[in-house]
């Protein structure tokens, strides 16, 4: 969505008047979150999975570090969450919405073949059931250990997902390369996905967010 369309003004009117209508009530953060992800995912909505993890992650994050226990509805729904973003984002074969006489035949509507596709919505599923536990887990720490293992575990998750579509391709083909200098055959998949835009800046954004907490 570039700014000069007319989708980016239709966007931009009906945030506006939302947050009119929202302020009242000291909603209108609902209505920039919903704001950005639509933003962001008329790109490519595959794309807001990263985001929502790093959403989730970071907001119950911040949250532990202040000795604030998410009770254990609020963490199942934030599974669900997860779970059904999941499914939505990437059990859908959204290009063949875009290009059906290409892909459709190929790889069908739900549960698309594209590369990682499976892997990726597998990961999604494993830290929605995972998370909570994890989440629980910390609590039993004293305060200084269990705000250092909320900041890690935001630190690493965030540089681990720029880190894995920044650089895999790059460490992948140094690897075989020395692996072919020793004379072993080392061949790994190559990472064919575009790079997310913006993840850099909203990696580090999000980072400081719970640095700062």
């Amino acid at each position: 969505m570039l700014f000069q369309t007319t989708e980016f003004l239709i966007l931009l009117l009906v945030v506006m008047a939302g947050i009119a209508v929202l302020r009242r009530a000291g909603s209108q953060h609902w209505m920039l979150l919903i704001a950005r992800y639509v933003f962001y995912g008329w790109w490519d909505v595959r794309f807001l999975t990263l985001i929502l993890l790093s959403t989730v992650i970071d907001y119950a994050a911040a949250l532990g570090m202040q000795g604030v226990r998410l009770l254990v509805g609020t963490r199942a729904k934030l599974s669900g969450l997860l779970i059904g973003a999941s499914l939505l984002f990437l059990g859908i074969n959204w290009p063949a919405f875009q290009d059906p006489d290409v892909l459709l035949s190929e790889t069908g509507l739900f549960f698309p073949k594209w590369p990682g596709a499976r892997v990726a919505l597998a990961a999604c599923m494993a830290f929605a059931v995972i998370g909570p536990g994890l989440y629980g887990l910390y609590f039993r720490l004293g305060e200084k250990g269990r705000r250092r293992a909320f900041l890690i575990t935001s630190v690493v998750s965030n540089l681990g997902m720029l880190g894995f579509f920044k650089y895999y391709n790059f460490f992948a083909g140094n690897l075989e390369g020395i692996g072919a200098w020793m004379g072993a055959d080392l061949t790994l998949p190559a990472l064919k996905v575009a790079l997310p835009v913006g993840i850099s800046f909203y990696t580090f954004q999000t980072m400081s967010y719970t640095i700062d907490a």
